[in-house]
Parts: C-alpha cells; structure tokens; sequence
C-alpha cells in the first residue's frame, strides 16, 4: 500500500463555467492520479462557489480540523493545480509551512509537480503560486475599474440598501429603484428633520406600520446620501471622494437630507451626560454656600424609604432634603408665572422684538436670492460647456452637485427666514404661552424640560439656603415682565417704557428671600 493522502479540490464562483475547472474533473483526475500510485485516499474535501483569496473556507476549514487529531494518518495533501489550493503567494507560503512544520504533511499539486529536494523548487513554486496572485490582482482591478466607471455615469451598485432593490433598466444596465420600504424611508427622514423625535423614536413607531430595520442600519440610513440622489465616489489614486448625481430616484429632498445631518451633527456635539433620578433635577446646577463649588446630589435608603440629597462634594457641611429644595424652586418659579396686570406687557415686548428682526430680515432674503441666481447662472453655463463636450462627464457632476448643493443651502436659509417673517404671531403666542405657564410646564415636564427650563431663566448656578435662593444673574426677558412691574404704560412711540420695582433691579445680584 502506497501514501494515506487527503484529496482537495475547488471551484470559484465563476470558474467552473468559464474556465473548465469543474469539481467533478479535479476529482476524477486526483483519484486516477492516486489509482495509479496505488495511493490510500483517506478524505475528499472540496469547495464549491469559494474565493482562494485565503483559506477561511468551509471545507478548507474541516480538513484542518481533522489534520489537529489525525494528522499522523496522513502523508500528503493532493490537489490538481496550484491555484485550486490558493491565490494569494503570502498566504500560500504560511499555510504550507504550517502544513508540513506542524501537522508533517507535504502538499502536492498533481499537474505542477516539484522536487522539493531540489532548493531551486521553491522558486518555481513560487512562480506557480504568483501566476494566480497577478490574475487575480489584475481582475479585481478590472473589476473595480468597471464599477467605478459605472458609478460615475450616475449607477448605484452594489447590494441595493433598504427602501431601493436591484433592477436593470432598459439597456439592462443595473440601476436601483424605490421598493415597498421607500415610503417609511421618506417617513424618516421628514419625522427626524423636524428634530422632534429621537433616531429610536422614529424606528419604533415605523415597525408599527410595517418597516424592518436594525437599530444600527436605521442610524447609517439616516446619513446615507444615496437616498438624497447621489452616489459617492472613494477616493482613487489622486482623486479625493466626493458624490455625484444619481441616476435613480431619491426618497428625500435636498432640504430635508440636509436639515437630518445638522440634527445628527448637533446630536453628536452634545456632552454624554449620566442620567439623573428625577427627584434630583438640580444637581450640578447649584452652588454651595459655603465654599462655591457646585452641589451634587444623591439618595439613601433609611427606614423611611429612598430619601434623596444635594450635598456638597468638598466636604463642607452642607446638606439639603431634596424635596424641600425642589419645592422651594417651583414656590420661585410661582413668582415668575403672570397674571392679568402684566399680560399685555408680555405680549408688546414679545410683539416689538420679533418685529424688529422681521425689518432686519429683508436684506438678508436679498443677498440670498442673489446667490441662489448666481449658482444657476454657473448650472447653465456648466450645461452649455457638457453639451460643447468641453468638460468630461465627471467634471460636469462634480460641479452640478457643488452648485446645486449651494442652492439647496440658500433655498433652506430662505425657508427658514420667511418661516419667521411670516409667522412671528404664532411664535409670539407659543412664546407667551411657554412664559406665562412656566411653573406648571416644569412641574410636569420630564427632568430635560426641568433642565432646559432652569438654564434658560439662571444663565448662573443658584445658590440655595435656609431663607430661599439667590444668583448672580437672571434672564434679561425675566427681569422686564415679571409680575413685580409696577403699573403699565402702553407704548407710544418708541420703545416700550417701564417702571421697574427696586426689587428686581437687585434680582441682578440676587433673588432673597422668596
């Protein structure tokens, strides 16, 4: 009886049809080849449909598995060509080491065979292992060339992301268009431009309706400007990415793509907070009396349950029932909610200031138009040069997205003013309704609303003590309207005029008692 051998063999994807290398022809060749040598076959392990790019392949894998407990069963592996057993020289090179260093088990290819007696072998397998490595060097640059040139011409290729699928059009180029999903896509983006709902916010209620995303997914959906109509080009050789237009159809418009990344960006800038109980709204918004510094807060488990703490964390002595200094803060908030007297005050200095940046705003609408017929002064004569063919298809896309980008941008800035402009009545009620209800809205809103409601009236941290709170500064708007004004003149010309209480002429320096 000769050698106990394992046989190998493998197709690609592509191979087997086009160049011959069927697994049912490298089989009977190494079993004829064994026959002859009266060689024992102890397994057979094949791939079908792998890359030999390197060896994490299924049957590849199991051999090795079984080579960790009988390799001393075994003398040889056989295979028919070099590049059946890999494409890649470095890798090739390591596995063979391992092969024969650890396990003590030569590789044979039947059809390339080499005397490894002989030191020169090694650069002829060498060679036998280089011949595939260039090929397929060569075809994956062919290959990216070819969907790089594809790309340009404005095709998405690739696995179709969600809310597209992979069609041809009718040149039977490949192209993507809108699937079942693109109508919760085009959601998304319109729910998450109005900045009023959380990534996870949204997801959860389009599932409802039917939608099907990871979390994960969901967030790379969101900044992924293939559904905004472009495709992005990587970075090539000298050329840096940038996006061209698409040549299928968006599910969301310029503005709104946009308006979703400033979210996103300003979503990321904010600081990564720890979450707080809510019974401790002000922690990290007041100082300590004794020695400045800012309070923390925190809860203990006595025998009357879960008692909450702001506390200094300096070691001073200061210590504070968080239900007391709470309720002292809504009692303080009380003082700041409005009554009749004073509601037509609220209502002229709101009126008057948004009036004023409605008169500044019209200058502004000016200079932009004049950019936005600027750029499309460029997207015409950038049409004319493409269509004298004096710039390539390339440079055409470049700079229509550049152009068309900045006309978005000034079209958004222009929405946004006019959205102002047009509207400040209802801003103006909004706000007077925020004002006058503050009080309430904090004692049912969550611990954000608390927070963001602290910091909008206190730009300064308070300062608590047995007599009430005090702070260096208050908000200006808080300072003019709040209940304490005497009597109200309605305005004339001009500027609104007020009498102020001395009292909060001093709420500049502090607010005691209550």
């Amino acid at each position: 009886m000769g050698k106990r051998v394992l046989i190998y063999s493998r197709v690609s994807t592509d191979e087997q049809a086009k160049k011959g290398y069927s697994l049912a022809n490298q089989e009977e060749d190494l079993r004829k080849y064994c026959l002859d040598r009266d060689y024992e076959i102890i397994e057979h392990y094949q791939d079908d449909g792998h890359s030999a790019k390197n060896f994490k392949r299924p049957a590849f894998s199991e051999m090795l598995k079984y080579l960790k407990y009988k390799h001393r069963n075994i003398d040889e592996l056989l295979v028919v060509k070099w590049c059946r057993f890999s494409r890649n020289v470095t890798r090739s090179f390591n596995m063979l080491d391992k092969l024969q260093e650890k396990y003590n088990i030569a590789t044979t290819a039947i059809e390339q065979p080499l005397d490894y007696s002989i030191p020169e072998s090694t650069l002829i397998l060498a060679m036998y292992l280089s011949i595939p490595h260039v090929e397929n060097i060569r075809k994956s640059n062919a290959t990216r060339g070819g969907l790089r040139s594809a790309k340009l011409t404005g095709r998405f290729m690739g696995q179709a992301p969600i809310g597209y699928k992979n069609t041809r059009d009718e040149n039977e180029n490949k192209i993507i268009a809108p699937d079942q999903y693109a109508k919760h896509v085009t959601k998304a983006f319109k729910m998450m431009a109005t900045g009023k709902y959380m990534q996870q916010e949204i997801r959860k209620k389009l599932i409802k309706d039917g939608f099907t995303c990871g979390k994960n997914a969901f967030s790379k959906m969101l900044k992924n400007p293939v559904y905004n109509g472009k495709i992005q080009i990587k970075a090539y050789k000298e050329d840096g990415a940038y996006l061209i237009l698409g040549l299928h159809e968006p599910l969301t418009t310029d503005l709104i793509f946009n308006q979703v990344q400033l979210i996103l960006s300003q979503n990321n800038r904010m600081p990564k907070r720890n979450l707080l109980p809510i019974e401790l709204p002000l922690r990290g918004l007041l100082n300590c009396v004794e020695c400045d510094s800012t309070l923390t807060g925190s809860g203990s488990t006595g025998n009357g349950g879960k008692m909450f703490y702001y506390h200094c964390q300096r070691g001073c002595k200061v210590r504070f029932n968080a239900k007391v200094v709470n309720e002292s803060f809504v009692e303080l908030l009380n003082q700041f909610s409005h009554n009749e007297n004073v509601d037509q005050a609220y209502t002229d200095l709101l009126e008057e200031h948004l009036k004023e940046n409605v008169n500044t705003n019209a200058p502004h609408l000016r200079n932009v138009k004049k950019e936005i017929d600027k750029n499309q002064k460029r997207i015409n004569h950038l049409e004319d040069e493409y269509a004298d063919k004096n710039i390539t298809h390339e440079y055409f896309n470049k700079m229509m997205l550049r152009y068309q980008g900045e006309i978005s941008l000034q079209k958004a800035k222009k929405k946004d003013v006019k959205k102002v402009s047009g509207s400040y009545q209802e801003y103006l009620e909004h706000g007077y309704k925020v004002v006058k209800n503050i009080d309430k809205l904090y004692k049912e809103g969550s611990l954000k609303a608390k927070q963001m409601i602290i910091g909008s009236i206190f730009p300064d941290n308070l300062t608590f003590t047995n007599t009430g709170y005090r702070t260096n500064e208050l908000n200006d708007f808080i300072t003019r309207t709040a209940p304490s004004l005497k009597a109200y003149k309605p305005k004339t010309k001009g500027r609104i005029k007020q009498n102020v209480n001395s009292s909060l002429v001093v709420a500049r320096e502090g607010l005691e008692p209550i």
